[in-house]
C-alpha cells in the first residue's frame, strides 16, 4: 500500500511541477491574449455555425431559398474560416473552447480544414449567384464536410 501512495504523490508532484513550469513559461500578458484570441475564434465559430444552419435550412428545402443571403452567408464563412486559421497559437485551448490537443500535434492537417473551408465558402457564394439549387447543394456538402471533418478529431463533444 505505500508503495501505490508514494507512486501516486510522486505523479501529483510530477503533474504540480509541470504545472507551475507552464505558468512560469506563458508570460501574464500571453495568458490573457491566448484568453482573448480563444474568446474571439468561439464568436467566429459561433458565427459560422449560425450562417451554416440557414443555408443548410435552405438547401434543404426547410424554409424559402432567399439567394440573395446565401452568397453573404457562404462568404461570412470563408472570411470566417481564413481568420480562424491564425487564430489557434500554443496554449490556447480550455475555457469556453473545446479545442483538443490534436490540433497542436497535427498544426498542418488541422490548418488544411480552414484551406477548403475557405475554398468551398467561395465556391458556394459564386453558385448562389447563379441560382442553381443543384449546384448549391453539391457546393453546400463540400462545406458541412469541412466542417465535420474537423470537428471529429479536433474538437470536443459538449459535456
Amino acid at each position: 500500500m505505500k508503495t501505490h501512495s508514494m507512486t501516486r504523490k510522486g505523479a501529483i508532484g510530477v503533474a504540480a511541477v509541470a504545472f507551475a513550469t507552464c505558468l512560469m513559461t506563458a508570460s501574464p500578458s500571453q495568458a490573457a491574449d491566448n484568453m482573448m484570441m480563444m474568446k474571439d475564434r468561439v464568436a467566429l465559430m459561433k458565427e459560422m455555425g449560425k450562417n451554416l444552419g440557414m443555408i443548410g435550412k435552405a438547401v434543404k428545402g426547410e424554409m424559402a431559398v432567399d439567394l440573395a443571403a446565401l452568397g453573404p452567408a457562404a462568404a461570412t464563412i470563408s472570411a470566417n474560416a481564413t481568420k480562424l486559421k491564425g487564430m489557434f497559437p500554443e496554449g490556447s485551448g480550455g475555457g469556453e473552447s473545446r479545442s483538443l490537443p490534436a490540433i497542436w500535434e497535427k498544426k498542418d492537417d488541422f490548418d488544411g480544414y480552414f484551406d477548403k473551408l475557405a475554398s468551398a465558402g467561395d465556391a458556394f457564394a459564386k453558385e448562389a449567384a447563379s441560382g442553381s439549387m443543384a449546384n448549391l447543394k453539391a457546393s453546400f456538402g463540400a462545406i458541412a464536410s469541412n466542417c465535420g471533418g474537423c470537428h471529429k478529431p479536433y474538437r470536443a463533444a459538449k459535456e
